[in-house]
């Protein structure tokens, strides 16, 4: 090989390494300012869709809201309430092998602006274990009872009948209803 040969696979050689740290150089660092800018849009997007599901999930819980103050604002009458209060008790009483012999309400208590509360005694007969069922089960319904004390004694009647002992419970209860919505009050909520 000539010197000539030699300087020019030199010469080709040189330019070679400077033009791959020039292209490296310059596009290397295009390429890792790409795939930082690449992962920051990727991040973004996640924590983007995080907080798009969690409005969705927002929104669900407004409208819920919204539909359970609809209901309630229509509800206007004490009476309906009531109707709907001794309906389910009846309901409950009747699914426990139970009876109702008597409900009687008491004195509105103060409750709130936009509460009221009502004493309530409730009488039933039953076996032990349905008439814990029922008191157990009057604070899964939509409506509001707090019980404060219970009273059990056996029925006079079933002990003389040698069935199954049966007890007379007298359940000391408050009942909570929502009064109804205003319409100005309702509008100024809605703003």
């Amino acid at each position: 090989m000539s010197g000539q040969t030699r300087a020019v696979w030199m010469l080709a050689g040189g330019i070679l390494v400077a033009g791959w740290f020039f292209v490296h150089d310059r596009f290397e660092t295009a390429i890792l300012q790409s795939r930082s800018r690449t992962d920051l849009l990727y991040r973004q997007t996640v924590a983007n869709s995080e907080i798009v599901r969690q409005a969705s999930m927002l929104r669900e819980v407004q409208r819920r809201a919204e539909t359970d103050l609809a209901q309630v604002s229509r509800d206007a009458s004490p009476s309906a309430t009531t109707a709907r209060l001794l309906q389910m008790l009846h309901d409950s009483a009747s699914s426990l092998g139970s009876q109702i012999l008597s409900v009687e309400p008491g004195a509105p208590q103060p409750g709130g602006a936009a509460l009221q509360a009502t004493q309530l005694t409730i009488r039933i007969r039953g076996r032990f274990q349905n008439v814990l069922r029922f008191v157990e089960d009057l604070s899964h319904h939509g409506t509001l009872v707090r019980v404060s004390d219970t009273e059990m004694v056996p029925a006079h009647a079933e002990r003389l009948q040698g069935s199954e002992p049966r007890l007379d419970a007298t359940i000391h209860a408050i009942l909570y209803r929502l009064l109804p919505v205003s319409k100005e009050l309702h509008l100024a909520s809605a703003r």
